[in-house]
Protein backbone atom coordinates (compact mmCIF):
# COMPACT_ATOMS: atom_id res chain seq x y z
CA UNK A 1 0.00 0.00 0.00
CA UNK A 2 1.29 3.34 -0.84
CA UNK A 3 2.40 5.58 2.11
CA UNK A 4 1.08 8.86 2.22
CA UNK A 5 2.54 11.84 4.33
CA UNK A 6 1.09 15.01 5.41
CA UNK A 7 3.51 17.51 6.24
CA UNK A 8 1.49 20.72 7.74
CA UNK A 9 -1.34 19.34 8.84
CA UNK A 10 -3.03 22.69 9.54
CA UNK A 11 -6.74 23.31 7.29
CA UNK A 12 -5.61 22.06 3.89
CA UNK A 13 -3.07 19.24 5.24
CA UNK A 14 -6.04 18.21 7.73
CA UNK A 15 -8.80 17.75 5.27
CA UNK A 16 -6.24 15.99 2.45
CA UNK A 17 -5.35 13.86 5.07
CA UNK A 18 -9.04 13.24 6.16
CA UNK A 19 -10.16 12.55 2.72
CA UNK A 20 -7.19 10.24 2.22
CA UNK A 21 -8.10 8.15 5.57
CA UNK A 22 -11.80 8.07 4.95
CA UNK A 23 -10.54 6.44 1.26
CA UNK A 24 -8.62 3.74 3.11
CA UNK A 25 -5.07 5.02 2.51
CA UNK A 26 -2.03 4.62 4.86
CA UNK A 27 -1.54 8.41 5.36
CA UNK A 28 0.86 10.04 8.72
CA UNK A 29 0.62 13.34 9.51
CA UNK A 30 3.66 16.07 10.87
CA UNK A 31 2.48 18.27 13.45
CA UNK A 32 3.73 20.26 16.33
CA UNK A 33 2.19 21.03 19.65
CA UNK A 34 -1.01 21.02 20.84
CA UNK A 35 -2.43 20.19 17.41
CA UNK A 36 -0.79 17.07 17.26
CA UNK A 37 -1.34 16.18 20.97
CA UNK A 38 -5.15 16.61 19.94
CA UNK A 39 -4.54 13.99 16.68
CA UNK A 40 -2.67 11.65 18.96
CA UNK A 41 -6.06 11.90 21.69
CA UNK A 42 -8.80 12.54 19.94
CA UNK A 43 -8.11 11.43 15.85
CA UNK A 44 -8.02 14.28 13.28
CA UNK A 45 -11.46 15.71 13.21
CA UNK A 46 -12.84 16.11 9.17
CA UNK A 47 -16.10 18.05 8.80
CA UNK A 48 -17.44 17.80 5.08
CA UNK A 49 -20.72 18.28 3.77
CA UNK A 50 -20.20 15.76 1.45
CA UNK A 51 -18.50 13.27 3.85
CA UNK A 52 -20.06 14.27 7.12
CA UNK A 53 -18.35 14.49 10.62
CA UNK A 54 -15.67 12.52 11.45
CA UNK A 55 -12.51 11.79 14.17
CA UNK A 56 -10.32 9.76 12.29
CA UNK A 57 -7.83 7.30 13.75
CA UNK A 58 -4.46 8.87 11.61
CA UNK A 59 -0.93 8.29 12.78
CA UNK A 60 0.44 11.94 13.81
CA UNK A 61 4.24 12.53 14.81
CA UNK A 62 6.90 15.24 14.91
CA UNK A 63 9.25 16.26 11.77
CA UNK A 64 11.96 14.58 13.60
CA UNK A 65 10.07 11.33 14.85
CA UNK A 66 9.03 10.28 11.52
CA UNK A 67 11.69 7.85 9.80
CA UNK A 68 9.74 6.19 6.76
CA UNK A 69 9.80 6.56 2.94
CA UNK A 70 6.56 8.28 1.53
CA UNK A 71 5.38 7.07 -1.55
CA UNK A 72 3.35 10.88 -1.94
CA UNK A 73 4.19 13.69 0.22
CA UNK A 74 1.93 16.65 0.29
CA UNK A 75 3.58 19.97 1.14
CA UNK A 76 1.00 22.26 2.90
CA UNK A 77 2.92 24.63 5.40
CA UNK A 78 3.15 28.39 4.77
CA UNK A 79 5.35 29.27 2.28
CA UNK A 80 8.44 31.11 4.27
CA UNK A 81 8.81 27.45 6.03
CA UNK A 82 9.81 25.37 3.17
CA UNK A 83 13.41 25.52 4.56
CA UNK A 84 12.65 24.63 7.26
CA UNK A 85 11.42 21.08 6.37
CA UNK A 86 14.14 20.22 3.85
CA UNK A 87 15.27 17.66 6.18
CA UNK A 88 12.19 16.11 6.52
CA UNK A 89 11.95 15.90 2.86
CA UNK A 90 15.63 14.42 2.55
CA UNK A 91 14.48 12.08 4.90
CA UNK A 92 11.62 10.99 4.00
CA UNK A 93 12.00 10.50 -0.02
CA UNK A 94 13.71 8.52 -2.22
CA UNK A 95 14.22 8.45 -6.45
CA UNK A 96 10.54 7.24 -6.28
CA UNK A 97 8.52 9.76 -4.40
CA UNK A 98 6.08 12.19 -5.76
CA UNK A 99 5.72 15.56 -4.17
CA UNK A 100 3.40 17.77 -3.97
CA UNK A 101 3.13 21.44 -2.81
CA UNK A 102 -0.52 22.88 -1.86
CA UNK A 103 0.99 25.68 -0.48
CA UNK A 104 -0.44 29.78 -0.19
CA UNK A 105 1.97 30.53 -3.10
CA UNK A 106 1.32 28.76 -6.18
CA UNK A 107 5.00 27.88 -8.01
CA UNK A 108 6.82 26.75 -5.32
CA UNK A 109 7.45 23.14 -7.06
CA UNK A 110 10.36 24.34 -8.83
CA UNK A 111 11.97 25.46 -5.16
CA UNK A 112 11.48 22.35 -3.99
CA UNK A 113 12.72 20.75 -6.54
CA UNK A 114 16.09 22.70 -5.88
CA UNK A 115 15.42 21.60 -1.78
CA UNK A 116 15.18 18.02 -2.92
CA UNK A 117 16.53 17.28 -6.35
CA UNK A 118 16.22 13.54 -6.36
CA UNK A 119 12.19 13.10 -6.39
CA UNK A 120 9.52 14.28 -8.99
CA UNK A 121 7.96 17.70 -7.43
CA UNK A 122 4.06 18.55 -8.63
CA UNK A 123 2.63 21.53 -8.45
CA UNK A 124 -0.79 21.22 -6.81
CA UNK A 125 -3.70 23.70 -6.17
CA UNK A 126 -6.44 23.19 -3.95
CA UNK A 127 -9.96 25.14 -2.97
CA UNK A 128 -11.06 24.32 0.30
CA UNK A 129 -13.62 26.23 2.85
CA UNK A 130 -12.77 26.08 6.11
CA UNK A 131 -14.20 27.73 9.03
Amino acid sequence: MEKYLIVGTGGVGGSIAGFLALAGKDVTCIARGKHLEAIREKGLHLRSDLKGNHFLPIQACTAEEYNEKANVIFVCVKGYSLDSIKDLLEKASDKDTLIIPILNVYGTGPRIGQLVPHVTVLDGCIYIVGF
